[in-house]
């Protein structure tokens, strides 16, 4: 069977846009046209990725102008793990020919053969292209049982990732994205927020010389939901009807080599957050950040979207380095959800502080790898061209209100996030921005990434979202107010809103099943001015306010859509185990 590629190239971003000597690369899959596979490596974790997938036999055709320079093809060779049996030797061959010789024109540049297995990776390969620069050529990928070998009536289908020519000596244009998710976060925990044990020396370095937002909202206090909104620009749940593709879909359509590497569990691919990223792996990249350099450095010819998530600071707490000295009375050296599970209400006072002291050293662990990234990207010559970004999808209660642990509540010490943002000179320059913007007070929310990095990249929003660029205030101005709206449906038998300004904020609990439950819908109203910890419900003080801010959950309730399951009734068992390990199912 052939698949002829070049029918294909209206849909096929850049191909037409490949002329004789053009630095532009050439994709041979499209988001539309390609399937996502999954390798799974040796010892747990996937690697997803968009890719040209047929059985063996199959032959992928396209015609492509080669660019000038140093001209490649990039390419994974891999197979569906879940379709194909292991011990089968799939055999990968790519030739090129002139666009209208024969087959006997026709030159082999690669010949590889790959043995399945229940486990395997993604073999990264680059093949020259030279002897074609500047000519039109065909190029065919095929994947076949060698001819010693009988693969019999097993379903065999062979992976070829993210194919693509492009120029090496390309000089790069434009900026890198490095966006950094680090889960369970709560801002009040870094030295840049007032606090006083030593977490986070780099990441206040860092806030230095970068904007450093004050009061920054996430939309939810999970982890799925949150991100959601941070990748799409809406809200988790009350989106009024309105659909956008995710960040990682708008970049990769503007040229952008598009990778996450996650922590998987609620960040699994099978929860739709592979879309538009050509390379989606769970990879414990914080413990391993050279893999990062590497991956933006293999590609310095490519502008890089990179979504980076980890739950290092997530329990179970595994670092130490604040609490040593410290009893840990019946806690042990590891905190993890079954040891609060046993304990709850009965855990003394040294034995919370010393969780505490946990807590931070992770954090700490944290700041510290991704201190020596940034150092490493800024010894590479990455750093000025790399828009960086820091923040965390949600906090942590530590008996705030005497329980611990997230998910529950939109109160402070769970949606109140950090927020770094450092632009490089040079793009503060191009874009007339503040020569270092500081502090920034004014209350933003994280559903303003969306448009916020679109807008400085001078990429078009094209899809309305909630969310509203915060360049204005980079550049060292305002914006009006805009009320902060969060939610959440994952404990309980309640579902949380909270709608929080500049001083105030209004909570509003909503039974998920009126019919069925005993318990009533409440409303609370907190002056984060005068009551920082949320202890005193002032409503009855300010009527006015109170109505006018349940008028605007209203107004946004209205578009509400259908609540995330906490856990879904069917899913892979791997991201079984990432959930559980985590804390997710009992």
């Amino acid at each position: 069977m052939h698949r002829v590629l070049s029918s294909l190239v209206g849909l096929l971003l850049l191909a037409a846009c490949a002329g004789p000597g053009s630095h532009d690369p050439t994709r041979l899959v499209g988001l539309d046209e390609g399937g996502r596979v999954e390798m799974k490596a040796p010892g747990g974790g996937g690697d997803a990725r968009l890719a040209l997938v047929g059985p063996l036999g199959d032959r992928h055709e396209a015609s492509v102008t080669v660019p000038r320079g140093e001209p490649v093809l990039t390419v994974a060779l891999g197979y569906s793990v879940k379709e194909t049996p292991p011990g089968v030797p799939l055999r990968f061959r790519v030739s090129v020919a002139p666009e209208n010789g024969g087959e006997a024109e026709a030159v082999v540049v690669l010949d590889e053969t790959v043995t399945t297995a229940e486990d395997g990776l993604w073999a990264d390969r680059e093949v020259s292209l030279e002897p074609w620069a500047g000519e039109r050529v065909r190029l065919v990928l095929a994947a076949e049982a060698p001819a010693t070998t009988s693969a019999g009536a097993a379903p065999v289908r062979a992976a070829w990732g993210a194919p693509e020519v492009l120029a090496r000596d390309r000089r790069p244009e434009g900026w890198n994205v490095v966006l950094v998710v680090l889960d369970t976060l709560r801002a009040d925990r870094l030295g840049a927020y007032g606090y006083q044990s030593p977490t986070s020396p780099y990441l206040d370095a860092l806030a230095g010389r970068s904007a450093l937002f004050t009061t920054a909202v996430s939309q939810s206090s999970w982890t799925r939901p949150s991100i959601q909104s941070i990748l799409n620009g809406l809200y988790p749940e009350s989106r009024n009807g309105l659909e956008s593709p995710p960040l990682s879909e708008v970049l990769w359509r503007h040229g952008y080599r598009t990778r996450a590497l996650t922590g998987g569990a609620q960040l699994a691919y099978q929860f739709g957050f592979s879309r538009g990223f050509e390379q989606h792996a769970i990879e414990d990249w914080i413990r391993a950040t050279d893999r990062v350099v590497e991956t933006l450095e293999a590609d310095r010819a490519r502008q890089h979207f990179l979504f980076l998530h980890t739950y290092e600071i997530h329990d179970p707490y595994e670092h130490r380095e604040l609490a040593e000295g410290m009893d840990p009375g019946r806690v042990g050296e590891v905190f993890r959800r079954a040891v609060w599970e046993r304990f709850r209400d009965d855990l003394t006072a040294g034995e919370k502080e010393y969780i505490s002291a946990l807590y931070d050293s992770g954090i700490a662990y944290t700041d510290r790898q991704l201190g020596r990234l940034i150092e490493r990207l800024e010894e590479r010559g990455l750093l000025d061209r790399t828009l960086l970004i820091v923040t965390a999808d949600h906090g942590e209660e530590l008996w705030d209100h005497g329980l611990w642990g997230h998910g529950r509540a939109m109160l402070e010490h769970q949606i109140r996030v950090p927020l770094i943002v450092r632009v490089p000179e040079a793009m503060r320059e191009e874009l007339g921005l503040a020569a270092a913007p500081g502090v920034i007070r004014q209350q933003v929310r994280l559903v303003d990434l969306y448009p916020t990095i679109l807008d400085l990249l001078g990429v078009p929003l094209e899809h309305e979202v909630q969310g509203r660029s915060l360049r204005p205030l980079l550049a060292g101005r305002r914006l009006p107010r805009a009320p902060a709206f969060s939610e959440s449906v994952y404990w309980g038998p309640m579902e949380v809103k909270s709608l929080r300004d500049e001083r105030f904020k209004y909570l509003r609990g909503i039974p998920k099943e009126p019919e069925e439950t005993e318990r009533e819908g409440w409303e609370v109203v907190y002056d984060l001015e005068t009551d920082p910890g949320e202890t005193e419900d002032v409503k009855d003080a300010h009527g006015d306010l109170l109505r006018r801010m349940r008028a605007v959950v209203d107004r946004i309730l209205r578009g509400g859509s259908t609540p995330q399951e906490r856990v879904p009734g069917e899913m892979d068992p791997e991201v079984e185990e990432q959930l559980r390990s985590l804390g997710y199912i009992d």
